[in-house]
Parts: structure tokens; C-alpha cells; sequence
């Protein structure tokens, strides 16, 4: 019967003992499981990637709005880069690229050696950025040496870059020799034709490559058949450069031939002009009161954002191509937020570079 009693105790005793083991996993699961739940919900919210794309904009926004405008160009990501209007993903690269390339910027005018960057856009990022102190050097086409001379004798300047209004233009007749016009336009040089007023780097390379795929240039209005140079340019150029009586001889291309003026003219339409390059007067007869240069519609103003290709080819006096290409590049990026986007068709076409947006833009707006 003793025995019995003892037994029951101990079948018991297990029985309580398995009640309480099972008793203390159970409380440690609920235990985990509560912690878990409220490291779920001490989680920080993330936004995925659906929703980053779907709001580019307000992202862009946000961005722009915590960076603490004017910084360091030196300094500035690719980000604080686009936070200001105008400066679009490709041209923030190229900046950044050029700096890797060239090292520290010394002057905010120095960007205007960058493709699709103009003096507008130039005189945009100086109100955002400026160049420290420290690193200023006035922008100029010296050479390293010259730099090197200038750094260590630089004057004391503002850390605002807006104050910095040297331009590639500006300084062109200073660190050049001073050209001695009208030229020989089969011996001009490149610095020399780009003294030109209204005559880039890239119109004076062009010049050149022209005469060196024709041998020499015999005719100016073999000019024409540059894209960017009309008949108003044409008669621009040859006030400041002429075809030697000896390299003269008619331009018989199409080009020249649908473009120009009757064959009296070719493009020195002034007396000076005809004086200086007298090749003119020995190949062809001079001109006559009768003999005048047809009407020229002059280019007006108007709204890339509104006007179809015909109306802005009209108003601009391009090809209808051009026009097309504008229009085209208006729709890719829902609606132009300024002009200077359209030097971003360069990028599409390398026909409409930074020369083809100089001839339109004092006539575009949005």
C-alpha cells in the first residue's frame, strides 16, 4: 500500500514538473514574439523603388530645398548640380567630368569651355556657386604657365563667384595677339578668326576644316555650306575677311548657288569689303543700282513651347528638319522649362550644337 502511495506520488510529481516546463516555453515564445513585433513597428519606413520613380520631381525638390545655396563649385555632387533650374543631368556630368579632367576650377567663366554651357547658363550657376578664394584665378585663355604666373600673384577677390564676370569672350584680345582685320581667310588662324564678333571656337574650327578639305577656300560664300552660317552671317564675315585675287574663282555649288545673292555680290555687300578683296572686281562686273540682293524675311520671336515645326521654322528662318528636331525634343521632355534646353539636341544630333542655339536664341521663349 506504501509502496502504491510512492508511486503515485511520483507520477504526479512528473506530471507537475512537465506542466511547468511546458508552461515555461510557452511564456518563452509569447515573449519573443511580442519583441518582435514591436522591432516591426520601431522599423523605420523606407521608400521603395516604385515610389522614388513615380515622384522624381518632388524628390529633386526635396533635395534642392536642404542644400544651402551658394557652395563651393568645387565641392558640388551631381546632385547639388541639378537642384538648380537648368542644369540637367548631362550637363552636371560634364562638369563634374571636366573637373576630374582639368582638376580645381578657378573661375565660374572657365565652364564656358564645356559643350552646351553658354555665357546665360554661365551667369546661372554663378548665383548657386562660386569659386573659393583660395582657388580663384580669373579665367583666361593663357596657358599653364601664364596660370601658374597668375596664382601666385592673384588679386584679392570675393568669394562670390557673381562678382567674377571675365568671360571667354571678354578676354579673348588679351591673351591673344591682337588680329588685323580683313584677313586672308586662307591664312587666318584659329585665335585670329575667333576675334570675329559672333565667331566661336566651334564656327572658327569649322572655317578651318572646310579649308583644309577644299585645299583653299576660293569663294566666301563657299561658306555657306557650314551649317549655322546663312546669308546675314556670310555678310557679316566678309567684313573682317576676304579670297585673295590670286586664290579667287566663283563657287559654282549648289549650296552657294540656291543661298546667295546674284553672282556680283558674293557676299561682300560692303564698299570697304569690295575695296579690300579686289578679286571680286576682276572676275565679275561691278554691281548696278539694279542689281540688288532679294528681300531677307527677318526672324521674330516665338513660344517653343506653343508653336507647331512649321511655325517656328517660319519665325526663326531654319529648315523645317531644325524645326522638327525642336519640337521633337519638346515632347521627349514634356514641355521646355527654359530655353536653354534646347541645347540638350546636341546631344541627339551634333548638327544643332551651341552655335545653332546662339543663332535663335535672343528669338525663342517659353
Amino acid at each position: 500500500m506504501k509502496e502504491s502511495r510512492e508511486t503515485v506520488i511520483k507520477i504526479v510529481s512528473l506530471i507537475a514538473a512537465g506542466v511547468l516546463f511546458a508552461v515555461g516555453v510557452l511564456l518563452v515564445c509569447l515573449y519573443d514574439e511580442k519583441k518582435g513585433e514591436e522591432s516591426i513597428e520601431r522599423r523605420p519606413l523606407t521608400t521603395t523603388a516604385a515610389q522614388s520613380m513615380g515622384t522624381p520631381q518632388e524628390s529633386s525638390s526635396a533635395e534642392s530645398a536642404a542644400v544651402q545655396y551658394p557652395i563651393d563649385i568645387n565641392q558640388a555632387t551631381v546632385s547639388e548640380l541639378t537642384g538648380v533650374k537648368g542644369i540637367g543631368g548631362i550637363t552636371a556630368g560634364r562638369i563634374i567630368d571636366y573637373r576630374s579632367a582639368n582638376g580645381e576650377i578657378h573661375d565660374i567663366a572657365e565652364l564656358c569651355e564645356i559643350d552646351g554651357v553658354g555665357e546665360e547658363l554661365c551667369a546661372l550657376i554663378a548665383e548657386y556657386f562660386y569659386v573659393d578664394e583660395s582657388d580663384y584665378i580669373r579665367y583666361t585663355e593663357a596657358t599653364t604657365a601664364e596660370k601658374t604666373t597668375a596664382a601666385a600673384a592673384k588679386p584679392a577677390t570675393t568669394r562670390r563667384a557673381s562678382k567674377t564676370t571675365t568671360t571667354k569672350t571678354a578676354t579673348s584680345a588679351v591673351t591673344t595677339k591682337r588680329a588685323s582685320f580683313p584677313l586672308d581667310i586662307n591664312k587666318a588662324e584659329l585665335d585670329e578668326l575667333m576675334q570675329i564678333d559672333g565667331v566661336g571656337e566651334g564656327t572658327a574650327e569649322k572655317i578651318i576644316a572646310l579649308r583644309s578639305r577644299k585645299g583653299k577656300i576660293t569663294d566666301m560664300e563657299q561658306l555657306l555650306e557650314i551649317y549655322g552660317i546663312g546669308q546675314d552671317r556670310l555678310d557679316m564675315l566678309c567684313g573682317y575677311l576676304y579670297v585673295s585675287e590670286a586664290d579667287y574663282s566663283k563657287a559654282s555649288t549648289t549650296t552657294a548657288a540656291a543661298s546667295t545673292a546674284p553672282a556680283t555680290v558674293t557676299g561682300r555687300a560692303t564698299a570697304a569689303a569690295t575695296a579690300k578683296a579686289t578679286s571680286k572686281t576682276a572676275t565679275a562686273p561691278p554691281p548696278t543700282e539694279t542689281q540688288t540682293s532679294p528681300a531677307k524675311a527677318e526672324k521674330r520671336r516665338v513660344n517653343i513651347n506653343e508653336a507647331d515645326a512649321a511655325e517656328i521654322a517660319d519665325a526663326l528662318q531654319i529648315d523645317n528638319e531644325a524645326a522638327e528636331k525642336i519640337v521633337w525634343l519638346r515632347e521627349r521632355i514634356h514641355g521646355y522649362s527654359n530655353i536653354l534646353e534646347v541645347l540638350y539636341l546636341e546631344d541627339f544630333d551634333k548638327r544643332y550644337d551651341t552655335e545653332f542655339y546662339n543663332s535663335i536664341k535672343d528669338h525663342i521663349y517659353v
